[in-house]
């Protein structure tokens, strides 16, 4: 079956049909967002305990050296496990979130 070069795409449109296809193709290989969320949660972990043991620094504007702290450490737990709830609470677009997503299981 052939088709007409009327109905056919031009071809800055295939270029574009092709590439939209290839990026499905690739974002069907991801996991889910679940698991890619862990995954980069456990990668900066590890990315903070590497870059304490190197003793990476940095300086911020006013001058002050801040020094990389380990999520590893019994500190670096406490931050996590700790702060976890005054992270979510202060959070600017959480209530923004929350009241489309309220907006949106009422529309349905």
């Amino acid at each position: 079956m052939t088709t007409s070069d009327a109905t056919r795409p031009k071809l800055p449109m295939r270029m574009l049909l092709r590439s939209l296809r290839g990026i499905e193709r690739a974002g069907n290989k991801l996991p889910h967002p679940f698991w890619l969320f862990i995954i980069m949660a456990v990668l900066v972990i590890l990315l903070s305990a590497a870059l304490n043991a190197m003793n990476v620094s940095a300086e911020s504007p006013d001058g002050e050296r801040i020094e990389v702290e380990s999520l590893i450490s019994a500190e670096g737990m406490q931050v996590i496990f700790g702060d976890a709830v005054d992270n979510f609470a202060t959070f600017p677009p959480l209530a923004i979130i929350i009241a489309v997503m309220l907006g949106v299981s009422v529309a349905e």
